[in-house]
């Protein structure tokens, strides 16, 4: 009986050693999420970081719907990394379409000649 005792006393301590820890790494856990944050868990324009800047290229296209494209005009409107980002991917959308507008002009100069006027380069 003594041994039972014990060993039911041991696991009830084990089984609360093992919650603690779990709350301790929960706690830690969202403290490197809200660390990792800079608006302190509110998100310009609703959207994080990752999912604004995988929207990047559609955004640069004017491919999003009109409600979603809102949301990133307000988080790049916030934030300074992923306005960064955005002017960044912008500049390589537009060397590349003054590379294919010059590469035009060798193969079909008149294409190419209306391919630069359209970028306007």
């Amino acid at each position: 009986m003594v041994g039972q005792l014990k060993s039911a006393q041991r696991r009830r301590a084990v089984g609360r050693a093992a919650l603690a820890s779990g709350l301790v790494l929960l706690v830690v856990t969202g403290a490197a999420l809200l660390a990792s944050n800079p608006f302190g868990g509110q998100l310009p324009g609703g959207l994080a970081c990752a999912h604004v800047k995988s929207l990047v290229a559609e955004y640069l296209a004017d491919g999003l719907e009109p409600d979603l494209h809102e949301k990133v005009d307000r988080h790049l409107a916030h934030c300074e990394a992923c306005r960064n980002f955005y002017a960044s991917e912008r500049e390589k959308a537009s060397r590349l379409d003054t590379a294919t507008g010059l590469a035009l002009l060798t193969t079909a100069p008149a294409v190419g000649l209306l391919w630069l006027a359209v970028i306007g380069a």
